[in-house]
């Protein structure tokens, strides 16, 4: 990677990074009490944002906040909804997934 490169890559992490706390009062909000029982908020915010660093060369751009916002909920409501299957799966219970904003 060169510098600007690596620069560039930098700074879209530490904007990605800046909306790590509403990442994790949405995914605490999306948790009903019966998954909060097996899932933590912040595995959930954890494993979403290891995806958006490694999809961060996918996003157009990271200087506005409006558009890297909504991809980041985007792929957190995706690994609510996986780790919602997971968990089905595991413990053998029915779970609605939730798509809402």
């Amino acid at each position: 990677m060169h510098v600007k490169e690596q620069r560039s890559h930098q700074g879209g992490i530490s904007r990605i990074e800046a909306f790590r706390p509403s990442l994790l009062r949405l995914a605490e909000a999306r948790l009903d009490r019966q998954l909060r029982t097996k899932l933590d908020a912040d595995d959930i915010v954890q494993e979403a944002m290891v995806k958006a660093y490694l999809g961060l060369g996918h996003l157009r751009t990271v200087e506005e906040p409006s558009v890297v916002r909504n991809w980041l909920r985007r792929i957190l409501t995706r690994v609510l909804s996986d780790q919602r299957k997971r968990t089905s799966r595991i413990f053998g219970e029915s779970q609605p997934v939730s798509r809402g904003d």
